[in-house]
């Protein structure tokens, strides 16, 4: 068998093609392909897909100066939901953009969506001290918080419940008792000592529920 493997690999070695100039001066180390002859063909843009699925713009408009109110009738409206109501500008005006400027239907819900007053971390823990001490008795709580009006005291108590349930109420400080003191002996509230008031992130706070 050994002599008849060896005449065919013989064979086989005839048979074979020459090599070629290419093959001879093949290098195989890697090389850059530089040139006009190593470029793809791309294609020309014929156009661009419509996107059917277009972001639309997060930003929410509030207010949009009507023409129809004059600016006197806008003015009134301001003064009416500030002094009364507590509202600021910028709720108002979006209650009023809300409503289509119909200032009667505005004018009406204002009282619906009266804005929560802002209570200094302060005011309560003034609150939690005075409610431990009166219970539910809100003409002794509201001696103890004069610049506060009853309505206010009980709106927050409905508040101040609703937190307590899930475990958000605020710790009474306790060095409150001596706080307090010095505010009732000066029988005004101490404005210089209270915190500033926390910040609301709501722009409307309903009250009809708890008021």
């Amino acid at each position: 068998m050994a002599p008849k493997n060896l005449h065919n690999l013989k064979k086989r070695k005839r048979s074979a093609p020459p090599a070629s100039r290419e093959d001879e001066n093949y290098n195989d180390e890697e090389q850059i392909r530089v040139g006009s002859n190593y470029q793809a063909a791309i294609p020309e843009l014929l156009s661009r897909p419509e996107n059917k699925h277009k972001q639309r713009p997060k930003s929410l408009k509030l207010w949009f100066p009507p023409k129809k109110i004059s600016e006197i009738q806008l003015n009134d409206y301001i003064l009416l939901s500030k002094n009364k109501y507590h509202y600021d500008t910028e709720q108002c005006l979006g209650l009023l953009y809300w409503n289509k400027y119909n200032l009667e239907k505005s004018i009406r819900d204002l009282s619906n969506f009266s804005p929560h007053p802002n209570w200094s971390i302060l005011d309560k823990s003034n609150f939690d001290f005075a409610f431990n001490k009166f219970g539910k008795d809100f003409v002794q709580i509201n001696k103890m918080l004069p610049d506060k009006s009853l309505k206010s005291i009980i709106c927050y108590y409905y508040l101040w419940k609703k937190k307590k349930t899930k475990g958000l109420s605020i710790k009474p400080v306790n060095k409150l008792e001596h706080v307090y003191a010095n505010r009732i002996q000066n029988g005004h509230s101490d404005k210089s000592s209270s915190a500033k008031s926390e910040p609301d992130n709501m722009p409307f706070t309903t009250t009809r529920q708890v008021c």
